[in-house]
């Protein structure tokens, strides 16, 4: 163990464990998942969930970016800078919510 004093000026107390990993569990269900912009997810079974929905809302997302852009203003570049982020929250939630 390590006493040591951090910029705060409070004391914390460093304990190194070492401990053997587990043994990896064997097992033959194993599905891989593939996730792309064509199909949302694609199993190693062949199983696909098509995605049309999400490229349909990504698409209209690049098409009011564009528009915003080519004005160019003040204001328009803080509507960019709040929609920034958006399409990546949008997939999150679709992946989370429909169990891909």
């Amino acid at each position: 163990a390590t006493l040591c004093k951090h910029k705060d000026g409070l004391f914390y107390i460093h304990i190194q464990v070492k401990d053997e990993p587990p043994e990896p569990i064997k097992t033959t269900d194993v599905k891989g998942v593939d996730l792309g912009r064509t199909d949302l997810a694609m199993s190693s079974d062949g199983e696909k969930f098509t995605g049309e929905g999400v490229k349909n809302k990504r698409d209209k997302l690049a098409r009011v970016r564009a528009s915003i852009q080519k004005k160019g203003t003040k204001s328009s570049k803080r509507l960019l800078k709040r929609l920034s982020g958006r399409e990546k929250r949008y997939q999150s939630w679709v992946n989370h919510n429909k169990g891909y």
